[in-house]
């Protein structure tokens, strides 16, 4: 757990907040993996969750500040006194040294088992007979992890997803259940358990359209597949562990995951408008010379292939392959409810009530999926999707087929009239930015996305996307999908420049929670108004959030608000600000055996003596160790844990503004205005959203500006220069200069000639759940300067060609950009200086550590000053003008805007108001006067 709070000081009431120009809020990061010592401090798993003591009035949980007396303990957070429950006195015996031994009193962060431990049974040895047998259970602990892939692609996409693949395998653990499909506008289930692996093949079906009913209306009432896929193959038969079955998944990738037939084709007289039409195109900007025959179609109801075999679908030709993601995500959805069974004894939330159900997606969601609402399976699903071009088949279509075509004959109409010889057959390939069908993408299916987004969330499914293409996919489109149940979104230009197997493995291998419940409980004074990121609120329960999955370094953000003018006047002494985060989630824990020791004592395990390390407590194993299945070759041990985190903090109160700047944390008020801007964008517009942004940091400015200048009257004040650079409060320095680049990022400026259509989309989601030292990063790049490859010169310049220049300026510069690494050697460097760095020299060193540090793997670039890629890194020196006269939120009138224009203009527009408040003051005094 880590909470960081934008004022490390609460602002004593609401006039004070507003006199102060900043945000009164936090960001979370609820699954923060804590600190061995902190860990190991707070660790109370040899207790349940029901077994601590909780408030009788607001319900909060013993903590630290709590204040204890002779017959009981005084809540930190509502000061109610709670007399201890009989039950509970043997726990809490008012003894000081007891007392201080007890996780939950001694430490503002403590951990306890919420359930008991669920083993996860071990897969038997791949090839031996019992993993033959093995009976496939959907239903229990393990957790499960879907492939869903594009086949409407090239062999080199299908290549890379098969390396991603492959590396997830390595990465996943034994127990974990696998499952591939496949997808074009048929679905392909593989299995892998058969002695030969193969695939059946089920078609994806148009919905039927009746004269008066609406697209949604259709497609809620009409089949997604020509059958269920549980008739075509059993789920439990589809999954395979993967510690059983590494090998016949792997051959499975290289032998039955091939092109869909089709693709890449085209029907001369389809494109022309003549003759029956016989379906939708295929990938853009990709060649049919990728293409490769593969396994072939089945019938309508589902049929079996072997990889690589079968005959021709549809006589001689073949229809050209489609993408029916819509109908393919339906299919899957309703082939998943099986997996709802929750695995623990029961699913009661012991945070105040609030169970796993009630995610109001309901009607929606039921509609998409074919099933009632169930509650929220608390074991791991992941459902990984890999994408290659626009869906364009079935429901949730995202382009007119015919559309597209049309384009691509213009387009090729074009070249060839202009002589760029394009006949040989191949798809033109789009140009960033020109992609007019973004903006004409059918009401019905942004909604569909929305209410499968739902649909997956009421499952407990989490979706990670991964996407290959140099023209526009519609990914704010499809982003719901993944920004509903916690999952990523992974966007690459092209298969050369794509890391997709280090970004697959590093998901896989990252620890994660699913089926989260978050709770937040204040002290009377305040409250939480407002919440920002992948998790949304409790229809019935107040300040309970519910997350479908979660990892170590996702976070989340709150906005506070004071529940009476008064706010913390008077409290400073009785009830200071307090804020309780609990955070109950379910996750795999791996118990590794512990190093040789003596036989343990008598009524103690192994779980004992490896303490929180393992996660498993010997209370938490005693019992449902003899119901586990074997260990793994190794001694490794696995289970499914339901675990509850509590976490306490209290704050001081500022009484001036000058106390409030000065415990100010400027990363996280960056982080809550690019939440806030977000949302703002996203409802009026990017427009409206840079003028609110720059409207913030004037406002910021004229309070700092009059609480420096407190003793002058209005028009006074209107004569003195505002002080832009904060010098009496450096805590607010950083904010000019961070939200400029903001105004500056994608998230914001105007589109940029060669910019993917779909970056935009990649880094709202991308963006939207990192934690505030992160953002900053993303937001302002960091730049370095070596004198050689060994040696570092400077660790940190700003962002500006004057770094660059002169005679004393270092010859290579480290340019971290987040999702971008660029080596750039200035043509002063010596030519003796060895380029490409070498791989043992400081700078490599120190480019590999920011890629080991990251959640998604930063493209790496090392050029020379004037080769291709420098226009690039120029771009990336973002205090220079940008040639956008609107970028910033102003007009220039020279045709660019910079660091030095946009100081200018904040400064004119402070002064600005500064004479209207004057004027005004001067007219009232006026008027008083007669």
């Amino acid at each position: 757990m880590k909470v960081d709070f934008t004022l490390k000081r609460f602002p004593i009431n609401g006039r004070l907040k507003e006199h102060s120009g900043l945000p009164f809020s936090c960001v979370l990061q609820p699954y923060h993996r804590l600190p061995d010592k902190e860990a190991a401090t707070g660790d109370a798993s040899a207790a349940r969750s029901n077994s601590i003591a909780r408030c009788a009035q607001c319900y909060s949980y013993i903590n630290c500040y709590c204040v204890f007396d002779t017959a009981g303990w005084v809540c930190s957070l509502c000061n109610r006194h709670n007399a201890l429950k009989p039950q509970q006195q043997k726990r809490y015996r008012l003894d000081p040294t007891v007392l201080q031994e007890l996780p939950e009193v001694r430490s503002e962060v403590f951990e306890t088992l919420a359930e008991e431990p669920i083993p996860v049974p071990m897969p038997a040895l791949e090839g031996s007979p019992a993993a033959q047998q093995d009976p496939g259970c959907v239903s229990g602990p393990a957790p499960v992890v879907v492939a869903l892939v594009d086949t409407a692609a090239g062999e080199e996409f299908l290549e890379l997803v098969r390396s991603s693949l492959e590396a997830a395998l390595e990465a996943l653990p034994p127990v974990t259940r696998f499952a591939l499909i496949t997808m074009s506008n048929r679905l392909g289930l593989h299995d892998v358990r058969a002695p030969e692996p193969s695939v059946r093949y089920v078609s994806l079906l148009e919905p039927q359209l009746r004269p008066g009913a609406s697209v949604a209306a259709a497609a809620a009432s009409s089949p997604a597949v020509a059958a269920p896929l549980s008739d075509v193959m059993p789920l439990s038969s589809l999954l395979a562990p993967v510690g059983g079955f590494k090998g016949a998944i792997t051959r499975a990738l290289e032998e039955n995951m091939v092109p869909e037939q089709g693709f890449g084709e085209a029907s001369d007289a389809d494109a022309s408008g003549s003759g029956a039409a016989v379906g939708p195109s295929g990938a853009p900007g990709q060649e049919a010379a990728m293409s490769r025959n593969g396994g072939d179609g089945a019938a309508p109801g589902g049929g079996v292939r072997p990889g690589g075999a079968g005959s021709g679908r549809g006589g001689a030709g073949h229809p050209p392959a489609a993408r029916g993601l819509g109908p393919a995500l339906v299919a899957v959805l309703d082939y998943l409810k099986v997996l709802q069974s929750p695995p623990f004894l029961s699913v009661r939330a012991p945070d105040g009530g609030g169970g796993l159900s009630g995610h109001g997606s309901g009607a929606t969601a039921a509609a998409v999926v074919g099933a009632d609402h169930l509650s929220q399976n608390p074991s791991p699903v992941k459902l990984l999707l890999f994408l290659a071009g626009v869906p364009d088949f079935g429901v949730g279509r995202l382009i007119n087929p015919r559309r597209r075509r049309a384009a691509a004959m213009a387009a090729a109409a074009a070249a060839m009239a202009a002589g760029n010889g394009v006949g040989s057959g191949d798809a033109p390939v789009p140009s960033p930015g020109s992609e007019p069908w973004l903006d004409d993408v059918p009401a019905s299916s942004v909604e569909f996305y929305e209410q499968v987004a739902a649909a997956c969330a009421s499952l407990g499914v989490c979706v990670d996307l991964f996407s290959v293409s140099s023209g526009a996919l519609g990914l704010r489109y499809l982003a719901p999908l993944c920004s509903s149940t916690g999952g990523g979104i992974y966007l690459y230009p092209s298969v050369d420049e794509s890391a997709m197997p280090q970004d697959v493995y590093l998901r896989m291998s990252a620890p994660s929670a699913s089926a989260g419940i978050l709770r937040l409980r204040t002290s009377p004074h305040f409250k939480a108004v407002r919440h920002y990121g992948r998790f949304f609120p409790d229809p019935t329960i107040p300040d309970l959030h519910h997350i479908t999955a979660t990892d170590p370094s996702d976070a989340f953000a709150v906005d506070f608000d004071f529940a009476s003018p008064s706010g913390f006047a008077g409290a400073a002494t009785s009830l200071p600000p307090t804020l309780q985060v609990a955070f109950q989630y379910s996750a795999l824990i791996c118990e590794k055996p512990p190093p040789p020791a003596p036989a343990p004592q008598q009524g103690q395990g192994p779980a004992a003596a490896s303490g929180m390390a393992n996660g498993v407590s010997d209370e938490a194993s005693g019992g449902a160790r003899a119901a586990a299945a074997g260990a793994g070759g190794d001694g490794r041990r696995y289970w499914l844990q339901r675990r509850l985190r509590v976490a306490t903090y209290r704050v001081n109160i500022a009484a001036t503004v000058a106390d409030v700047y000065a415990h100010a944390n400027p990363d996280a008020v960056v982080t809550l205005l690019m939440h806030k801007v977000m949302r703002v964008a996203e409802a009026q517009g990017m427009k409206e959203a840079r003028l609110l942004l720059r409207d913030w940091l004037v406002v910021l400015a004229l309070c700092y500006h009059r609480n420096v200048h407190s003793s002058l009257t209005l028009q006074q004040l209107a004569t003195v220069p505002v002080d832009l650079h904060f010098s009496q409060a450096p805590q607010l320095a950083p904010l000019l200069r961070l939200v400029y680049a903001l105004l500056r990022s994608p998230l914001l400026a105007p589109f940029a000639e060669g910019q993917h259509p779909d970056l935009t989309a990649f880094l709202r989601h991308l963006w939207s759940g990192l934690p505030p030292p992160e953002l900053v990063r993303a937001v302002y790049p960091v730049m370095q300067s070596y004198i050689t490859p060994d040696q570092l010169a400077y660790p940190r310049h700003s962002l500006s060609r004057a770094a660059l220049a002169g005679p004393e300026a270092p010859p290579i510069f480290l340019l971290d950009a987040y999702i971008l690494i660029m080596v750039y050697y200035t043509s002063r460097c010596p030519p003796e200086v060895p380029f490409p760095p070498p791989q043992q020299s400081a700078l490599r060193k120190a480019v590999a550590s920011i890629r080991s540090e990251r959640r998604i793997t930063p493209q790496v670039k090392i050029l020379r000053e004037g080769s291709e890629d420098s226009e690039l890194f120029d771009q990336l020196l973002l205090d220079e003008p940008d040639g956008h006269d609107t970028s910033a939120g102003g007009s220039s009138g020279n045709g660019g805007f910079g660091l030095v224009q946009f100081l200018d203009h904040v400064a004119s527009e402070a002064a600005l108001q500064l004479q209207h408040e004057a004027q005004q003051a001067a007219g009232a005094g006026k008027g008083q006067q007669r």
